[in-house]
């Protein structure tokens, strides 16, 4: 039986509870750009404290092709008199629709229908308006969420996405966590605890529990001050021992001396070149690509470090999740918060990806790993689409629902928003968006409803990312106590159906 990717999520979304794909669909998904054959690699940064989607994307009012969209564009103005995002700091976000016939004709979702928030100029203007292929790979998933169990809680809500289920009692461990181990499964021999890694001042859900020890916890990969440095003396080392035990060279007696480890700002690299005999090339340190974009020094080393041990494909990473620096739960001041967060985000994504694209010889040729690397950017949920009283001059939205997610990476199909118009849509890859003109049209009369389950956009970056695991279902449900199938994303997903290389810049 062959299966190519389209095929794949039509069976997806025809009510297969359990998916077993055939090995054949390992070797056909998409693999953009085919000259890029490295691991791939999956990075999650988390939005703490509940973006606001409609303060980043919304109905764009420098273009109004329709009753329905100056309908909506009235109702996003008339719901938010003293935050909406209007004319002066707004840019138009045209969208690339991949077949005219998937967008909606009796809503009016014409190809600039959404405008952006131009805080996100940098990051919008070099990787999702960019007309070269090979920079055109950033896009937006929009009114996404929980659609089955929603939560006003900021921490069970982050706690179920992070787990990858409706409710975080349906598991003990994160999502991330269970991809690596069931890609551990049938990749054995690149197998240590370096193929999941969580940089975060706290140890994050998505890459916890397991049972394989194939997850890391590190706060500060330059000085590798690892959660058990309150441990005995040598637990760091012993940690590093452990990681590296597989490694054709290492470790060594060396490993031993921490001289070897907690270096500031690159303790763990000269670890990697001592303990290897300078076998596994260490790539340089990219952090000459951040300045500018105010970013936190911080977030700024967690990017620098989280580049340098994807662009070596024997270090091992698969998966790395962190937390964006700060706090997005904008009750009051919203005004005087999102332009500055916002820019920052992109700022951050845009410097990540300058640094991923610049080529690194890692001893099997050169090698770029931005065609590899697809970076998810969530949030627990949305807020509310009226702003509140809260603040008096300066109000905020309060907790919400409906929001938004952002996908980036080499084999993303960039400059399009993705979004749909119900939950159950009849065809659920027409491009749609649930609204805001009827009361009716909203979560609970009160926030954008959410019509994209945030688990399918995981789902369909693992069918990209690791197509050696096939069985989603299990992946993301794996209590069995509800169960999950994939359904298609709108405009026939994230990325395209064949390996395609683009035209040289």
């Amino acid at each position: 039986m062959n299966l190519n990717r389209r095929q794949f999520i039509q069976l997806a979304g025809s009510g297969m509870t359990a998916l077993a794909v055939p090995p054949l669909f390992a070797g056909q998904a998409s693999a953009y750009p085919c000259t890029n054959p490295g691991k791939k690699v999956i990075v999650v940064i988390f939005l703490r404290g509940g973006a606001d989607s409609l303060a980043h994307v919304m109905p764009d009012p420098l273009v109004a092709r329709s009753p329905v969209h100056i309908d909506q564009i009235n109702a996003y103005n008339t719901a938010r008199p003293s935050i909406a995002i209007n004319e002066s700091n707004i840019a138009q976000l045209s969208q690339n629709y991949s077949d005219p016939g998937h967008q909606t004709t009796n809503g009016g979702l014409h190809t600039n229908y959404f405008g952006v928030n131009n805080a996100f100029d940098e990051l919008f203007d070099e990787y999702y308006s960019n007309a070269n292929p090979v920079k055109n790979h950033l896009a937006v998933v929009h009114a996404c969420g929980n659609t089955s169990t929603p939560n006003y809680s900021h921490f069970t809500a982050q706690d179920a996405l992070e787990r990858g289920v409706e409710t975080p009692t349906f598991s003990d461990s994160g999502w991330l966590t269970r991809a690596v181990e069931a890609l551990a499964a049938v990749d054995t021999e690149n197998n240590s605890p370096l193929n999941g890694v969580s940089l975060s001042s706290n140890p994050l859900t998505s890459l916890s529990g397991g049972t394989q020890n194939l997850t890391l916890a590190v706060p500060s990969i330059g000085g590798f001050n690892l959660y058990q440095d309150h441990s005995p003396a040598g637990a760091r080392e012993a940690a590093l021992a452990n990681i590296y035990s597989n490694f054709p060279n290492g470790p060594t007696n060396s490993v031993a001396s921490s001289s070897l480890i907690g270096q500031a700002g690159d303790g763990l690299f000269q670890a990697l070149d001592s303990l290897n005999g300078g076998a596994i090339a260490v790539p340089p340190s990219g952090v000459g690509l951040y300045g500018g974009g105010h970013l936190p020094n911080q977030m700024r080393d967690r990017l620098v470090d989280t580049a340098r041990l994807i662009k070596q494909p024997k270090f091992g990473v698969r998966a790395v999740a962190m937390d964006f620096h700060g706090s997005w739960d904008y009750h009051t001041n919203s005004v005087g918060q999102t332009p500055g967060y916002t820019m920052r985000l992109a700022a951050t994504l845009k410097r990540f990806y300058d640094d991923l694209s610049v080529p690194f010889d890692s001893g099997s040729g050169s090698d770029i790993a931005a065609d590899r690397t697809v970076t998810i950017v969530m949030s627990e949920f949305g807020r509310t689409v009226h702003e509140n009283g809260l603040g008096g001059p300066a109000p905020g939205t309060d907790h919400g629902h409906g929001g938004a997610m952002y996908v980036m990476g080499g084999g993303v199909r960039g400059g399009r928003v993705l979004s749909r118009d119900a939950v159950g849509a009849a065809d659920p890859k027409v491009v749609g968006w649930p609204g805001l003109r009827k009361v009716e049209d909203l979560h609970l009369q009160r926030d954008l409803m959410p019509t994209i389950d945030s688990r399918d956009v995981l789902a369909e970056v693992i069918t990209q990312q690791f197509p050696e695991v096939t069985d989603l279902a299990a992946l993301f449900n794996p209590s069995d106590s509800h169960p999950y199938t994939p359904v298609p994303l709108p405009d026939d997903g994230l990325f395209p159906d064949a390996c395609v290389d683009p035209p040289p810049p």
